[in-house]
């Protein structure tokens, strides 16, 4: 699972190497007409002696999205938020998520406020 990090399908979510986050993507078909998806993304961190684990599903995705593009964002934001906790730093001062704002943006309308934990 932490190759998944590294140079797999949640590769590109940007999870900080000091995390040393192992994760798992996936996504699942609804059955529904518009062929939507479920997609989810379940990490741990640190692999080698977990503090926390997560796991999101995101339902009823168009097709063309799956548990990395559309979950990641949202465990990361989660990961960085408690990470940054540990640290001992401000709820004011935790980093957005993801730098594409629009994305963000529109996927916070949806899911509600992320940064309750």
């Amino acid at each position: 699972m932490e190759k998944v990090v590294t140079e797999g399908t949640a590769s590109g979510v940007g999870f900080p190497a000091q995390y040393d986050v192992a994760a798992k993507t996936g996504t699942a078909q609804t059955g529904n007409a518009l062929k939507n998806t479920d997609d989810w993304l379940i990490a741990f961190a640190p692999a080698t002696d977990p503090t926390i684990a997560i796991a999101v599903v995101v339902p009823y995705q168009p097709t063309p999205d799956f548990g990395a593009t559309v979950a990641g964002p949202i465990v990361k934001a989660l990961v960085d938020a408690f990470f940054q906790a540990q640290a001992g730093r401000r709820r004011e001062q935790l980093r957005r998520p993801c730098t594409n704002e629009k994305s963000f943006e529109s996927r916070e309308r949806r899911l509600g406020a992320i940064w309750s934990l």
